[in-house]
C-alpha cells in the first residue's frame, strides 16, 4: 500500500482545540486523559497502518487494531 502518512505537526495542530478543552476540565481522579500520539506516531509522522493492519476505521476513529495498541494505557485503569 502507498499511504501518505500525516505529519506529527499536522496531527498536533488538528488536536490542538480538543486538547485545550480537555485541559479546561476540572481535575478529578475519576477523569483520565490519554494522549495516543506517543503510541501512534514517531518523531515526524503518525502511522495509519502497522504490519498490514489499518489503525483507523475512518479519518477519526481507531480500528480494532488501533485500539489494541492503546489498550496497555487504558487497561490498568479499567481494572482498578
Amino acid at each position: 500500500h502507498d499511504f501518505v502518512l500525516p505529519s506529527l505537526k499536522r496531527v498536533k495542530n488538528r488536536n490542538f482545540f480538543i486538547n485545550q478543552e480537555f485541559d479546561r476540565l476540572p481535575k478529578s481522579p475519576a477523569l483520565h486523559f490519554y494522549d495516543p500520539i506517543p503510541v501512534l506516531c514517531n518523531k515526524t509522522h503518525c502511522h495509519v497502518e502497522l504490519e498490514g493492519n489499518s489503525l483507523y476505521r475512518d479519518d477519526n476513529h481507531l480500528s480494532y487494531w488501533g485500539g489494541n495498541l492503546l489498550s496497555p494505557l487504558i487497561k490498568p485503569i479499567l481494572l482498578e
